[in-house]
């Protein structure tokens, strides 16, 4: 999108020869733009809940969108948030304590 926005004023997304969306990139990144999805793979969906008070203790903002038997997509709204979460993913301990497929 930066790129985009550096070479022209409109951007429009295409999908199978189709524009489905046009505009300057503010207007995309607001109309469009949720944050950024982190997919989390886990050995048990019951250590799921467990990971979900942790960021909510941490004080990270995320959604949850979606659980299967060993994944859930968390949706965070921006960088600072995501940085959080990379912290605690890329924490040995805390992977381990959580059953955090790496």
């Amino acid at each position: 999108m930066d790129e985009a926005e550096f070479l022209g004023d409109r951007i429009a997304v295409i999908n199978e020869g189709q524009i489905k969306a046009c505009g300057t990139t503010a207007y995309l990144r607001e109309t469009f733009a949720k944050g950024v999805v982190a997919e989390v793979a886990f050995k048990s969906k019951t250590v799921t809940h467990k990971f979900c008070s942790l960021l909510r203790n941490k004080g990270i903002q995320f959604e949850m969108n979606q659980i299967k038997t060993d994944k859930a997509a968390f949706l965070v709204p921006d960088h600072k948030n995501v940085i959080m979460l990379l912290e605690i993913l890329e924490n040995k301990d805390l992977a381990k304590q959580y059953d955090i497929n790496n």
